[in-house]
């Protein structure tokens, strides 16, 4: 059975072979975005525009229909093949036939079969197939189809200007990249990656030092590093798209949908345990006023409250036996609130967060690396975390038991991603640009604006300083400039991680700057308040 029904000559030297063989573990982040029980990996054999594939459907029928961003985000765990497939039409040409490799081939028996791909619910395509005696099937993918793909696979890159064609002066951004240059040298950091856009275009982008001091790996522009409690913005943006949706309400209870919070209690400064003045709401949960603690609280740590090789819902189970530390609603306590809204987000979406999170955040916004583990392609480019060491130096810290490298049983939206910063640039600005980058709305203009504004209550802002407020979106809003220890300006919002990250967003300036090390303390001889002030001290007009 060496040849196929209406077979065309095969282009070997145009074709693109992408292979997809049975499997049963279903894990998004190898691959898959759906459950279903065909499992890619993808081989190729040069550019073109004609794509072979071989799906097993032992278990699937003949006829299946597919949606075109599923199938290519199955084939898109590589640089060249990252789709946000929701724009352009498709011209479908007559389908051919790839040969595949000899082996497989003299296995197909000639059953043919047709398969539908939508294309972002507006057109289908056919593509012929032959369904085989080994329980594959072969499809035959038009070049057109191929190339639109590739085409809408890479993300639409931020422009980029000169420092001075956007209001910066170079010389204070060589003062920047000097800056962690030294503290590099001095043995204060192993390395860094920073980033400052403005006015829509990265003026910007320094890696200095190195990933890891035993490889000497260098910094990257797409090194990868553990976001920590950045982390919060994303989730808090996923939460306030389902509020659009009608999902929910802000002040609905969080027992409403994990009735584990019925049971809640709150401890009285008599130690005396009772009922909460009232129930904890979503509100309360985005502005940390719920009462709940943080994750390395001596209260959790004896309860074992958080680990990251247990499940959200076990989490939810755990943290709801410890009672709060105060009422809702009458202080702000950074606690794990966010790791509950995750829990939250996959109940109102009914996908798991990070399946919610890749469809409807990082594909749409371009963000390729960003997500709750390193895959096996990535870690050459993740950055090791390191802390000061007696001889004056840096040592390595292990700082999660499970390594950022596996897939955590615990989706963690409160600390769990990992992204760069090019990645997290691109979410920035999104907010900056009130909901939208290039051309991708994923959050209306009037939710930005609430979310990136003071939403503290007056007594809660008072006994929080009153210089910082804090916002929807999980960051810190500033409101008084002159109580803080760095320049800043009224409006300007971030947040910032446990292992060294943290970004700024200034709308009166139209800029963004993001600063990311992998360092415990995450502020090692106050890097960030000094990098800030370079930054600041930039603009000039």
């Amino acid at each position: 059975m060496g040849e196929c029904p209406g077979r065309s000559t095969p282009m070997a030297a145009r074709s693109q072979m992408l292979q997809v063989r049975h499997g049963l573990a279903i894990r998004s982040g190898d691959g898959m975005a759906t459950r279903s029980s065909w499992t890619p990996s993808v081989s190729t054999t040069g550019p073109g525009s004609i794509a072979a594939a071989i799906l097993a459907a032992k278990r699937c029928t003949p006829r299946k229909n597919i949606d075109v961003a599923t199938w290519a985000t199955w084939m898109s765990r590589s640089p060249w093949m990252t789709p946000s497939l929701t724009t352009g039409p498709l011209h479908s040409r007559s389908l051919t036939c790839c040969r595949p490799t000899q082996t497989f081939w003299n296995t197909c028996a000639m059953k043919t079969r047709r398969i539908e791909f939508t294309w972002s619910g507006r057109r289908s395509i056919t593509a012929a197939g032959w369904l085989c005696s080994s329980g594959s099937y072969v499809l035959a993918l038009s070049g057109s189809l191929l190339a639109l793909m590739v085409a809408a696979a890479a993300p639409e890159p931020i422009p980029r200007a000169a420092p001075e064609a956007v209001g910066l002066a170079p010389a204070r951004l060589r003062e920047a990249t000097d800056l962690l240059s030294g503290f590099v040298a001095e043995r204060k950091i192993a390395g860094a990656v920073a980033a400052v856009a403005r006015k829509g275009k990265l003026a910007y982008l320094e890696p200095v030092g190195v990933q890891d001091l035993v490889t000497r790996v260098p910094m990257g522009e797409r090194s990868i590093f553990r976001i920590y409690s950045m982390s919060k913005s994303v989730t808090a943006a996923a939460v306030m798209m389902l509020l659009e949706e009608g999902r929910f309400a802000l002040n609905d209870p969080v027992s409403k949908y994990l009735a584990e919070f019925k049971q809640v209690r709150v401890v009285s400064p008599d130690a005396a345990v009772r009922e909460p003045a009232r129930e904890i709401t979503v509100q309360d949960l985005l502005l940390h006023t719920s009462g709940l603690n943080h994750r390395t609280s001596d209260e959790y740590t004896r309860a074992q409250v958080r680990s990251r090789d247990i499940t959200l819902p076990r989490f939810i189970s755990n943290i709801v036996r410890v009672p709060l530390m105060e009422d809702p609603g009458v202080r702000y306590r950074y606690s794990e609130a966010t790791t509950v809204l995750g829990r939250l987000v996959e109940i109102w979406s009914g996908k798991p967060l990070d399946v919610f999170l890749d469809q409807r955040v990082f594909r749409p916004l371009g963000m390729i690396d960003t997500g709750f583990w390193v895959r096996r392609e990535q870690r050459p480019r993740l950055a090791a975390v390191y802390g000061p060491s007696h001889d004056g130096g840096l040592a390595l810290i292990e700082i999660e038991v499970v390594p950022f490298t596996k897939r955590p049983a615990l989706l963690e939206g409160a600390v769990g991603l990992v992204s760069t910063v090019p990645d997290y640039l691109r979410f920035s600005l999104m907010l900056l640009n009130r909901g939208e980058l290039n051309g991708v709305r994923i959050l209306r203009a009037k939710t930005v604006d609430t979310m990136t504004g003071n939403s503290l209550s007056d007594p809660v802002l008072k006994a929080r300083g009153g210089a910082m407020g804090w916002g929807l979106a999980n960051v810190n809003v500033v409101l008084d400039p002159t109580g803080l220890n760095y320049p800043a300006n009224r409006g300007e919002y971030g947040w910032d991680g446990t292992a060294g990250t943290i970004f700024w967003t200034d709308p009166a300036r139209e800029m963004v700057t993001i600063l990311m090390t992998q360092s415990s303390p995450a502020n090692p001889d106050s890097l960030r308040q000094r990098f800030k002030t370079l930054v600041q001290q930039a603009v000039v007009d």
